[in-house]
């Protein structure tokens, strides 16, 4: 009887011992090779995962960049070839949510780059005679747009003549019928530059909003060097008789460089 009561006590130790013996065994059933690899193997297939989700994003960066990155075009160039205006249109179109960047990029390499004020629309330029002025009408809304003038020094400094649009404005107000609140399709429809650079000659249009087919028109004179304008009277029309100035069209759709009498 005792002899049973020990076998039992065996059995019921084994049954406990079992799992153990076996993990044991398939422990030692690994060779000191495989045991001094596994882990480096297993090192280089993680190193081997995050080099390829390093490649996939960049796939994937270089794509969107790409989209929403339209090609770098030139708007306008200087005769000399000194420097010119380029515009890239940077953001989702389709969003709204982008602009372009306007940027007057030197032919020195060693002058840097100006990037200009940026909008949803593209720039229209007109460069003076001798390269020193930069003229710019920028649509900035449905129906509105601005003029922005610019000096372009020979040491690659861009500056901008502040309350340059507001002057043009002020002058064609002191005169016409209709002012600039009423009037919709507002801009700079032709531009010329004197030969001697002293003077910059303008037509300013706008169509009234509250009438179909009536508008004014406004011929002007800028003096470069003395930032002054003056109208000339003679020249302008105020569409009197309830007719629009002919050719009225929205002006960032004009020619800038269209030669005046």
């Amino acid at each position: 009887m005792s002899t049973a009561k020990s076998n039992q006590r065996t059995r019921r130790s084994s049954q406990r011992l079992g799992p153990l013996c076996l993990t044991c065994l398939a422990t030692t059933n690994i060779t000191p090779f495989e045991r001094a690899h596994s882990r480096p193997s297993r090192e280089i297939a993680r190193r081997s995962l995050q080099n390829n989700m390093k490649t996939i994003s960049l796939i994937i960066w270089f794509i969107v960049t790409s989209a929403l990155h339209a090609e770098e075009r030139s708007a306008v160039k200087a005769v000399s070839g000194r420097f010119e205006v380029t515009q890239e249109y940077m953001g989702d179109r389709d969003q709204g949510n982008g602009e372009f960047l306007e940027i007057v990029r030197f032919r020195d390499a060693g002058i840097p780059q100006v990037r200009l004020s940026g909008s949803a629309w593209p720039g229209i330029y007109s460069i003076s005679p001798n390269e020193h002025w930069l003229l710019r009408t920028q649509k900035t809304g449905s129906g509105v747009s601005i003029a922005m003038l610019y000096r372009v020094e020979d040491s690659g400094r861009v500056s901008e003549v502040i309350g340059f649009d507001s002057i043009l404005w002020g002058v064609s107000d002191a005169s016409s019928r209709l002012k600039q609140k009423e009037l919709y399709h507002t801009g700079i429809a032709e531009v010329a530059w004197s030969d001697d650079n002293r003077f910059l000659k303008l037509v300013l249009r706008g169509s009234n909003a509250s009438k179909s087919g009536d508008g004014i028109e406004c011929r002007i004179q800028y003096e470069l060097k003395d930032n002054r304008a003056v109208i000339n009277k003679s020249d302008s029309e105020q569409g009197a008789d309830g007719k629009p100035p002919s050719a009225a069209q929205p002006p960032e759709k004009l020619n800038p460089n269209t030669r005046l009498p």
